[in-house]
């Protein structure tokens, strides 16, 4: 898994903004070995958090927001993005505006 984090500039803010990106070639043998890949790992997310769950349209090949994260799956890649102090629906088209861009930036690199 690769992480990128994101804090406020005013430390007195809780606010964050963190993308992790997991695809079969950075895991660990040992996960493969014991049937994980990112698909596995997106299902099972969903279903861990099927309360409250908020199922995507249009958003890779699978995406829904839980939590305070966005999760997409797109091919061999699961992205989570989070956002701290979540506010809504403000927040929730934030997180969607930010999968879109991971997923055009994604998009770019595999062509």
């Amino acid at each position: 898994m690769k992480k990128c984090f994101y804090g406020a500039a005013s430390e007195d803010s809780g606010n964050f903004f963190q993308i992790s990106v997991q695809q079969t070639l950075f895991m660990p043998q040992t996960a493969l070995e014991s049937g994980q890949n990112p698909k596995s790992i997106f299902e099972n997310t969903k279903k861990i958090l099927s309360e409250g769950r908020i199922d995507l349209n249009g958003l890779g090949d699978e995406a829904f927001i839980g939590t305070i994260a966005l999760h997409i799956l797109k091919g061999d890649y699961y992205i989570t993005i989070r956002l701290g102090n979540p506010n809504g629906k403000e927040n929730r088209k934030k997180l969607e505006a930010a999968g879109r861009k991971a997923l055009e930036n994604l998009q770019s690199l595999l062509i």
